[in-house]
């Protein structure tokens, strides 16, 4: 008897209510945190690559790695703002998803085309051209998560994505 009681009294505990609703909140980025992670250590280990092997090729990916933190920070903000202003959310992800889904065009341009500057960006791998095929299908792939990135950013903002209809249930339930 008494562990349904504790069972009960925690289901309308204020203080877990508040905090799965953050929860709830914050798992609506949940996707775009773990793929700018992914983007931001991909860059990281491609930085050190470049950066120990000399040349210029290391500003890119120091570049695209800056543009990671306002991001990064911008998700970390995101913890506990229950506001339903959303307009304004979001922007640096936005900026950063939209920069490396275009650095990574480019990058398929040059590896396609060989030559000097790939040697400058890729001096670690060799020039046949399954090697650059198989860095295009990679790059290709970063552009798809970012595009995916991009379209889930847009449906959080228009609240059509399936954690905003979660919050509400679970915020209807709660009322």
């Amino acid at each position: 008897m008494a562990k349904k009681e504790k069972t009960a009294e925690s289901k309308h505990n204020p203080n877990r209510q508040e905090m799965m609703t953050k929860n709830f909140h914050f798992n609506r980025y949940l996707m775009l945190r773990y793929a700018i992670a992914l983007f931001f250590f991909t860059n990281l280990y491609w930085f050190i690559i470049l950066l120990l092997g000399g040349g210029w090729g290391w500003l890119l990916p120091k570049i695209l790695m800056l543009f990671t933190i306002p991001a990064t920070y911008e998700q970390w903000k995101l913890y506990g703002d229950l506001s339903k202003k959303i307009d304004k959310q979001l922007e640096f992800n936005r900026y950063f998803y939209s920069v490396q889904t275009i650095v990574n065009f480019v990058l398929i341009i040059v590896a396609l085309q060989g030559g000097a500057l790939y040697q400058d960006l890729f001096p670690f791998l060799t020039t046949p051209i399954e090697t650059r095929l198989v860095l295009s299908g990679i790059l290709t792939f970063g552009i798809m998560l970012s595009t995916f990135c991009l379209k889930r950013i847009q449906k959080v903002k228009e609240n059509k994505d399936k954690f905003y209809s979660r919050i509400r249930e679970f915020e209807y339930k709660k009322s």
